[in-house]
């Protein structure tokens, strides 16, 4: 029975949030709700540290979704050592939550500071990630430019010619974790996500094979979200049209920078975030990050690009 709530779960968020928005419009519709906003998280199985952190927004009345990532290294003065985002989940954990109240703390404070109502949240570990993508028989990923990654050695890991390529679950997740050949680290590592998440939501709108669900239920593990059972239940009814929704991935604007103990941060501009958060949130620029989490006051570089207005 686990095993199946959470295949649901898994299920219903990616193919009715991704592949059939249209049923959260019937949804969202009949609530009168004209958006809906859900955080979306990978998590690495051993650390536990959440690499990849999105929010994604279902704008109904536009008929878009626009995701916004948000780099793993960007400062988060939650209270850590480090104060690194994609520490929280794991600190909660350590602290001893289980894995939806970690995940839901993570919701929670970021829909304080940001100012900004999060529906729900799904989490899912890199481990389930290669398995789903393993279950569906790979995806399409388009490609601007002819794109090849290497090893540390110049081994060629992956390489995508412009245009359209089908990629396996191996390769997919070559293209979401590698970043140590890239100049820029996890921002061009990033740049490749973005390919991921069109290439999923291109993928699974052709539709997939339905002999592929066991395999989705066993991929099901590493899923956490705080979706019910009645709400994936009505989800699953409503997603049947094929209406599509246009895809909009952009990066928290900021810049990288190394703190006085030698660690790498992204720091957040509030400026420029503040607009995106307003354009596609609806958060007003007075609310957005009122406590000024995202920056350390103590260190004169991170203020500096934090309050940055140019």
């Amino acid at each position: 029975m686990k095993s199946i709530y959470k295949f649901l779960t898994c299920a219903v968020l990616i193919l009715t949030l991704i592949c059939h928005p249209s049923g959260l419009l019937s949804a969202a519709s009949a609530s009168g709700a004209s958006t809906k906003t859900y955080l979306l998280v990978g998590y690495d199985d051993a650390a536990e540290n959440t690499d990849t952190i999105c929010i994604a927004n279902f704008n109904f009345d536009k008929n878009e979704i626009n995701v916004l990532q948000i780099p793993r290294d960007t400062y988060y003065g939650f209270g850590h050592s480090q104060n690194k985002i994609n520490q929280f989940y794991s600190y909660e954990r350590a602290k001893g939550s289980a894995p939806n109240s970690a995940m839901r703390s993570l919701a929670s404070s970021l829909s304080k500071h940001l100012s900004l109502k999060i529906d729900g949240f799904m989490g899912i570990s890199t481990d389930s990630f290669e398995k789903i993508i393993s279950a569906i028989g790979g995806i399409y990923v388009d490609a601007e430019s002819d794109f090849s990654i290497t090893d540390s050695e110049g081994n060629l890991l992956l390489s995508l010619a412009k245009g359209e390529n089908f990629i396996t679950s191996r390769q997919a997740m070559i293209l979401a974790r590698h970043r140590a050949s890239y100049k820029r680290g996890d921002l061009q590592r990033m740049d490749a996500q973005k390919m991921l998440i069109k290439g999923l939501y291109k993928t699974l709108g052709r539709g997939i094979d339905y002999k592929s669900l066991p395999a989705l239920i066993s991929s099901a593990d590493g899923i956490v979200t705080d979706m019910s059972v009645i709400q994936i239940l009505s989800l699953l009814r409503l997603a049947r049209a094929e209406q599509g929704m246009s895809v909009s991935v952009q990066t928290l604007p900021g810049e990288a920078v190394v703190g006085k103990n030698g660690i790498s941060y992204y720091v957040m501009n509030r400026a420029n975030a503040a607009r995106i958060f307003n354009n596609y949130f609806s958060v007003s620029e007075e609310h957005f990050d009122a406590e000024r989490i995202f920056n350390n006051p103590s260190a004169e570089e991170f203020s500096r690009i934090y309050y940055n207005t140019n």
